[in-house]
């Protein structure tokens, strides 16, 4: 698999007094302080357009570029699909399993480097986790573009989750409680908590269509919080579509079979 171009993070710096080493050790936790110095050794780390060893005082004001070379991404579906196209609107269908924006290791296996691959400047107005599949609105520019970022910003847009669960609901519509928290996960240090830590619980309501197809449900709701969520309250209550580190923390000895469809979600303007 070939390499991606590599990329140049950019970093203001705010504090006075700490050297290069000790504020990537500190700012960027990912990799150990032995790994940063390595690449200061390699010249891979400038401060306002020079070349750092690493034991060069910051100062506030200044900017840290670290040019990290070009990596093997992860695999990922580099395809999606156009749902809308207009001179200042684009809506596209993102597959499950292509992060929408970079981050995490992605940087052009993302929704945002294939679509601007066919539509440069094209900019997404909202973002869905990489095992959702859905509508994804990017913005062209223009009047109709600054409309649809300040729905979101005043939460004038509704998001609606879909998915096949494993198992039978016993009835159709239900309301859902349970707790949730971090939980070790081998591919992450912690799975975060909600995105709500003032509603700890969470609430949770959602409808099962019994004409789905057997031995799966389908669930629909919106949700006031993320697809992480949305993942971990329907499994509290049977056998639902979820990950290993998005279990509720009483359901971690037990087995949750997924069914074999991904989340989807579609958005509405609610006003």
């Amino acid at each position: 698999m070939p390499l991606n171009s590599g990329y140049a993070y950019v970093t203001p710096v705010q504090v006075s007094g700490v050297s290069v080493l000790d504020f990537l050790s500190a700012h960027y936790r990912h990799s150990a302080p032995e790994v940063w110095a390595t690449r200061l050794a390699l010249g891979e780390v400038e401060v306002d357009g020079r070349t750092v060893a690493g034991a060069e005082c910051l100062r506030a004001g200044q900017t840290l570029v670290w040019h990290r070379p070009p990596w093997q991404e992860e695999d990922a579906p580099l395809h999606f699909s156009v749902l809308h196209e207009d001179s200042a609107l684009l809506a596209v269908h993102k597959p499950s399993g292509l992060p929408t924006l970079p981050g995490g290791g992605f940087l052009e296996h993302t929704l945002l480097a294939v679509v601007r691959a066919s539509y440069p400047g094209a900019s997404p107005l909202h973002r869905l986790g990489r095992g959702t599949s859905g509508v994804v609105l990017f913005s062209r520019g223009g009047a109709v573009g600054s409309s649809l970022s300040r729905a979101w910003r005043e939460q004038d847009v509704r998001k609606v989750y879909r998915a096949l669960a494993s198992g039978q609901a016993a009835q159709d519509e239900t309301e859902i409680t349970a707790p949730i928290g971090p939980v070790p996960h081998p591919g992450w240090a912690m799975c975060m908590p909600p995105p709500r830590p003032a509603n700890p619980h969470g609430r949770w309501r959602g409808s099962w269509n019994a004409a789905a197809r057997r031995p799966c449900s389908m669930f629909r709701s919106s949700p006031a919080d993320r697809t992480r969520s949305a993942s971990i309250w329907p499994a509290s209550v049977s056998h639902w579509s979820a990950t290993p580190c998005m279990l509720p923390e009483a359901c971690q000895d037990q087995s949750f079979p997924v069914c074999p469809a991904t989340w989807d979600t579609c958005c509405t303007r609610t006003r």
